[in-house]
This record gives structure tokens, C-alpha cells and sequence, in this order.
């Protein structure tokens, strides 16, 4: 039972030092006008005295230490002598208190949306920055929902723990002027007020199991919504579609009935509040005025500060069990931040140094991996290859051989444990990915195009290339005339994931946007296995017009992709078995002419 209120305790300290360590003094300017706020209330509260006085209200006559406070304030503000100037002062006062309330929401707003919007970006650039491994060990769905989700429950925290604040800095003003008034009766109400709090805490443990178990929940429901989304076209096409309906049914009536527990519990603490609050007063005010004789006046202001301190007492408790179901969200989302913090890439370009600097990128390429991998599980062995500055190589074997995993290897996205790929004399290792990754063009076997123009999609993440740049690219891609031929020919939308396109299409969009940040080597994986004849015939006249001027590396399990190529690497179990040209390789009769047996080309 102790655990959970720690647990809550640890998280909520965890939240409210990030918190401070992003705003620092913007926090510290906020507590003051809470802090203002509340004074100006309380004071205002208190001049009701003086007011009641003044119309003929019997009030304490002992010349306390609040009473010569407030005629000492009065006489400041020129507001001694008839009703009308205490009125007056008492609406002024108020008056500024709404100034300032105005703009302590205003600044309370602002931090809020701030706070999730900076956890957002924060998030998303980490994720964005890592290995390749950490997108490969995540569900695509876990990462969209801390993103989407758990961060507006982070911005809700962050709300309600400023509203906390702030309810607890006018409760202590007004108890603070309730106790110099009568300290009988504020004694009884604060003694309430603990047993009630005490009496909730139950409530509160439970909203706080709540908190826990909707993060994985939300998670969880966007993980088979990405899914099934995704893979919509096979459910419908073997009839599954109740199966996937049962999945998605069962998380979300978890998810109903967690919600509807968070959205009760908070309703029932509030209604317990209410009703002991207004029989507590009912008795107290009976019992003051009969047996404590305390004056009309003080009962008076004494109950106007309680009609005033009862909402906030109500919003104060459910305001606690909404931040117990609010507060996981930022384990959650820290968690996945470490984590991608971890497996952060190695150092990114500083436009401020100039290339030049880092070492001459000229040169043929040359490839020597002693071993390769991903997290630490060798997949390619003693892999050596010097690829020339232009013309075709061929990477082919069989499923499993390697041939993706070499290709991600030159991209920087499987980890070389052993060994060095280089430009000339440039060292990969000795290079920002980011500017390693720009001298090496890549078009995988499903092109990924966004819901833009084609022009967007070529120049994607070059947004000041020149039309002329574009133009130059896709000619070069052999992209040029069919774009013309498109309803808005550059400007035309390709729909989602290139939709409004054929593939061979998709595909010398891609290349296009490879050729446009003019790279050295042009690695294409199985760019041409999912296209039809006419298409993938398309794809390789673009690939045999670009040998000319750059080196492209074809990984393909189709062989007749590469029968043209000038150099044809053969891969079995992560190591180079063969290489030579297609006839050479034939006339060996090894494991390429096995390969070429099988697809009924030996």
C-alpha cells in the first residue's frame, strides 16, 4: 500500500524538477503573481469588515492586529469615513486582483502549451537522431503515442500542478485572514478539511494505478491501429477482418473503462467534498453564533471566505487525482527519451566547419569490413571491395546472405565492428553521419513518397535547391517527361504514398531525389523486385544512363537486374564467395551459376 503514494511522490518530484530546469526564473515570476493575486483577494476579503462596519454590521471591537492593519490601509488609499470610500477602495483592490488573475492564466497558458510542445520536439528530434537499431527494437505506434498522447497528458500535469500552486497560496491567505478574524471557527474548518483529505486518499491511490495502466493502453491501441491500418489490403483480402475488430475491441474497452473510472473518481471526490463542506458549515455557523458569541461582522466575512475557499478546496482534491492519472506520462516519455538519447548517432555536421576541413571525399570507395552487423550479432565476415567512381555493380545471393546488411553498412545505419569504409582517404568513422550519408544516395524497395507535389518529394530536405537543380535531377533519373505529362506536371499531389502513380514511377521519382544532393554512390536495394516488367525495364535504363556518371550499386535477388553490370559481387553468409562480370562468373560454374540455374537463366 505504501509503495504506490511513494512511486506517485518520486514521479511527481521527477516532473516538477524538469520542469524547473526549462523555465527557471519564468517559474519564479509566476509564483509572484500567485502570490499577488492571492494577497490582493485576501486583502479585498478582509476589507469587508471595515465595510460591514460602516453600514452598521456589529463587528469585533478589540483593535486587533488585522482591524489598525486595514484602517492603516484604508487611510493609505483615502478610503476612511463613509461606506461609500471603503467601497470603493474594496472594488479597486479587487479590481487589480482580476489584472493580475488575467495574467497569471495568461502566463500559466502559455507554459503549458510550451511544455508539451517542447516535450514533443524533444522526443521527436531524439527518436530522429538514433541508431537505426533503436527504430528497429520500437513499434512504430509507441513512438506516436508518447508523441501524440503522453505529451498532452505531460501539458496537463504541468497545468494542474500551477493550479495546485496557486490554489495553495490563496488557502493559506485566506486562512491566514479567516484565523485573525476567529480563530475558533478556522480552526474547526482546517481540522476538517485534513479528515476529508484523509478520507480520499484511497481515491487517490487508485487514480493513480489508472495513470499507469493508460499510457501502455493508449500505446497499445496505436501500435494495432498502425498495424491494421498498414496491412489493411491482407486483412480484407483472407477475411480476417473480425479477428482484427476483436483486437482492437478488447484494448479499447479496457481503455472505456479505465477512462470512466478516471473520469468518476474525481466527480465522487468532489461530491463527498461538497456535502461535508456544507454541513460543516451549517453546524459551525450554529455553533458560533450560539455558543462562541463571536460578532456578525466576523461570522459574516468569516463565511464569505469559506463560500470562496469551498470551490477551491473541491478543485484542489480532484484536481490531485487527475495529476495521479496525468503524472505516469512523464516516466513514460523519459523513458523513451533515455533510451534514444542512448543510441544517439555519433556527431552531426556543424555547418560553421567547412568540408574541406574534415579531409579530401575523392576517390573510389573502398569497402573493408573484417565484421558487421546489428547489436552486437555479426551477419557479414571480411567483406573487401574497392568500388570505382563510376559504373554498375551488382550485389546478389540468397535470402539471408547479407546484401541489405552490406548495403545499410555503407549508409551507416548497421554498425561495422570491425573494419573501414572510406572516400579516398576519408574514413567513414571520421565523418558526421549527416555528411557521410549525403555523398551516398539511396533508393530502397518500397520508395516512400510523401502526400506532396513531386517537386516537394524530389527536393525533400533540400528546400533551396533551384528549379533548375530539380529539372537537372530528374532528367538525369529519366523522370523529366513523364512529369510533364501529369495534370500539373511538377506541382502535381502523388498522393498517399505515391498512390496516384505507377511504380516504376515511384521508383525514378526516387532516384531523382537521390541524384539531387549529387552523390558519389547511388546504393540501390532491391529497388526494382516489387515492379512489373515494363516498369522494372523503365528503372533499368534510368540505372544504365546514370553508370556513366556515378557508381550505382545494385542489390538484387533477381539476377537479370545485373546481367549488365560491370562487376557482379556475390554474396553466402555474410561473405563475398565470387565476383567478376556475368559471363566470367558463368564460366566458373560456382555459386553464382547456381543462383542463375535456379531463376532458369544458367
Amino acid at each position: 500500500m505504501g509503495a504506490v503514494p511513494q512511486t506517485f511522490a518520486l514521479q511527481t518530484r521527477d516532473l516538477f524538477r524538469d520542469i524547473r530546469g526549462r523555465y527557471g526564473w519564468k517559474i519564479e515570476v509566476l509564483v509572484v503573481l500567485m502570490t499577488a493575486v492571492a494577497l490582493s483577494e485576501g486583502i479585498g476579503m478582509a476589507l469587508l469588515l471595515p465595510l460591514l462596519g460602516s453600514i452598521g454590521v456589529a463587528g469585533s471591537s478589540d483593535g486587533g492586529v488585522l482591524q489598525r492593519f486595514l484602517a492603516s490601509f484604508l487611510a493609505f488609499f483615502g478610503g476612511s469615513g463613509s461606506a461609500y470610500r471603503v467601497a470603493a477602495v474594496v472594488l479597486l483592490l479587487f479590481a487589480v486582483q482580476l489584472l493580475l488573475f488575467v495574467l497569471q492564466s495568461w502566463w500559466v497558458s502559455w507554459l503549458q502549451r510550451d511544455y508539451g510542445a517542447y516535450w514533443q520536439k524533444r522526443l521527436f528530434d531524439a527518436f530522429m537522431q538514433a541508431e537505426w537499431s533503436f527504430f528497429t527494437d520500437q513499434k512504430l505506434g509507441n513512438l506516436t503515442n508518447v508523441i501524440a498522447l503522453e505529451t498532452a497528458r505531460l501539458s496537463g500535469a504541468f497545468l494542474i500542478l500551477t493550479q495546485l500552486a496557486a490554489m495553495v497560496v490563496a488557502t493559506v491567505v485566506y486562512l491566514v485572514v479567516a484565523l485573525s478574524i476567529t480563530w475558533q471557527i478556522t480552526g474547526l474548518m482546517i481540522g476538517l478539511a485534513i479528515g476529508l483529505f484523509l478520507s480520499v486518499q484511497r481515491i487517490g491511490r487508485k487514480n493513480f494505478l489508472i495513470g499507469l495502466r493508460l499510457g501502455p493502453l493508449a500505446s497499445e491501441l496505436n501500435v494495432l491501429l498502425t498495424e491494421y491500418f498498414g496491412g489493411a489490403k491482407l486483412i480484407k483480402a483472407t477475411a480476417t477482418e473480425e479477428v482484427a475488430s476483436q483486437h482492437v475491441g478488447r484494448v479499447v474497452e479496457e481503455l472505456r473503462a479505465q477512462h470512466t473510472w478516471a473520469t468518476f473518481l474525481p466527480s465522487l471526490v468532489r461530491a463527498i467534498f461538497e456535502f461535508s463542506a456544507i454541513a460543516a458549515l451549517c453546524f459551525i455557523l450554529v455553533l458560533g453564533y450560539q455558543r462562541l458569541s463571536i460578532p456578525a461582522a466576523s461570522m459574516l466575512v468569516v463565511l464569505a471566505l469559506f463560500v470562496r475557499l469551498l470551490p477551491r478546496f473541491n478543485s484542489l482534491q480532484q484536481n490531485m487525482q487527475l495529476l495521479a492519472t496525468y503524472v505516469p506520462a512523464f516516466s513514460l516519455a523519459k523513458g523513451l527519451l533515455d533510451s534514444a538519447i542512448a543510441k544517439s548517432e555519433r556527431g552531426r555536421y556543424d555547418e560553421a566547419v567547412p568540408l574541406g576541413a574534415m579531409g579530401p571525399m575523392s576517390g573510389p570507395l573502398n569497402i573493408s569490413i573484417a565484421r558487421g552487423g546489428y547489436r552486437g550479432v555479426t551477419i557479414l565476415r571480411d567483406i573487401r571491395l574497392l568500388l570505382p567512381d563510376r559504373g554498375l555493380v551488382g550485389v546478389v545471393g540468397e535470402s539471408g546472405a547479407g546484401k541489405s546488411t552490406l548495403a545499410n553498412c555503407l549508409l551507416g545505419l548497421a554498425e561495422i565492428t570491425e573494419g573501414t569504409v572510406s572516400f579516398g582517404g576519408l574514413d567513414m568513422r571520421e565523418v558526421p553521419l549527416n555528411v557521410w550519408r549525403r555523398q551516398v544516395g539511396y533508393v530502397p524497395q518500397e520508395t516512400f513518397l510523401f502526400h506532396l507535389p513531386i517537386r516537394d518529394n524530389i527536393v525533400w530536405g533540400r528546400a533551396s535547391a533551384s528549379d533548375d537543380d530539380v529539372v537537372t535531377a530528374a532528367r538525369q533519373a529519366l523522370a523529366h517527361d513523364f512529369i510533364l505529362g501529369q495534370p500539373q506536371g511538377y506541382q502535381t499531389v502523388v498522393g498517399d504514398q505515391g498512390a496516384r502513380i505507377s511504380g516504376g514511377e515511384r521508383q525514378r521519382l526516387a532516384i531523382a531525389r537521390a541524384l539531387l544532393g549529387k552523390p558519389r554512390l547511388l546504393v540501390m536495394d532491391e529497388a526494382t523486385s516489387a515492379l512489373d516488367g515494363p516498369s522494372e525495364a523503365a528503372v533499368l535504363e534510368t540505372v544504365d544512363h546514370l553508370r556513366k556518371d556515378i557508381c550505382v550499386m545494385m542489390v538484387a535477388h533477381r539476377l537479370a537486374t545485373v546481367r549488365s553490370a560491370d562487376l557482379i559481387v556475390v554474396l553466402d553468409n555474410g561473405q563475398i564467395v565470387e565476383t567478376g562480370t556475368w559471363e566470367a562468373l558463368l564460366a566458373q560454374r560456382g555459386a553464382f551459376y547456381r543462383l542463375a540455374v535456379a531463376q532458369h537463366m544458367g
